[in-house]
């Protein structure tokens, strides 16, 4: 049942970030999405949700330039997600 529910949570949380214009989201089969944006640098989309006290993964590694790892979580916590990210995309169109 958790599994379950994770997985619909990843799912759900996949989709509305596909909605967020100039983020690309990787196919996951994990309890994660890998996230590429294309509008603002990984960076500081990583500090403008830290500074919201929402935390994600960042990486250094050439590879995942502009990349964020985003654990499905509940979907509360999805949510203020996304309006999070909404904002700040918003903020730079």
């Amino acid at each position: 049942e958790r599994v379950r529910d994770l997985v619909e949570e990843r799912e759900r949380m996949s989709k509305l970030l596909k909605d967020i214009p100039g983020i690309f989201c990787y196919p996951s089969k994990g309890n994660f999405v890998l996230c590429k944006f294309q509008m603002m640098t990984a960076l500081s989309i990583y500090e403008k949700l830290a500074a919201q006290g929402i935390f994600v993964r960042k990486f250094d590694d050439p590879r995942l330039i502009n990349c964020l790892r985003i654990s499905a979580g509940k979907p509360e916590q999805t949510d203020v997600l996304f309006n999070a990210l909404k904002e700040i995309v918003r903020d730079r169109i």
